[in-house]
């Protein structure tokens, strides 16, 4: 199952994949380097257990790279990084968290989450989860929207 995230990132789900390559980790690498050689540009693989840790995986460190975050790795990989790399921690997020001597993501990750939902809302409750590595969202078919309509600017390319 491959899930379009954006224009540039994807989710795939391995399980079940076991015949075709015995690792996550060397597919990662078999896909990169096609894509390198086959299509001339490189790109960076996470690989975890769920969205959430697959992702922060992918952005350790670029280009071209291969990374894991499984859950015990999260301590290691992940709490040290500063708040503002973890996934949906925008601006002003950040600034909140700071204010309150959250300034890595393993503070936020440790902070009790009671009171993050008390100054963030439900927001707070997601970044908190995700500073946990916790995400449980399958990987899904993508369905991409239809297009409704051509602008005027667009029509004029067309015709």
């Amino acid at each position: 199952m491959i899930e379009q995230y954006s224009i540039d990132e994807y989710f795939i789900d391995f399980t079940n994949m076991e015949r075709l390559f015995k690792d996550p980790v060397e597919a990662a690498y078999v896909i990169k380097d096609r894509i390198k050689n086959e299509l001339g540009f490189t790109v960076n693989v996470g690989i975890s257990t769920n969205k959430i840790l697959a992702k922060m995986a992918s952005e350790l460190k670029k280009p071209d790279k291969v990374h894991t975050i499984f859950p015990g790795e999260i301590a290691e990989k992940m709490w040290v990084l500063p708040i503002e790399e973890l996934f949906m921690v925008g601006r002003a997020t950040a600034k909140k968290l700071r204010s309150r001597a959250i300034n890595t993501i393993g503070d936020l990750a440790n902070f009790d989450p009671k009171i993050i939902k008390l100054f963030l809302k439900s927001h707070g409750m997601l970044v908190w989860n995700y500073a946990n590595g916790n995400e449980a969202s399958p990987v899904r078919e993508s369905r991409r929207p239809l297009i409704k309509g051509i602008g005027n600017s667009t029509q004029s390319l067309l015709m």
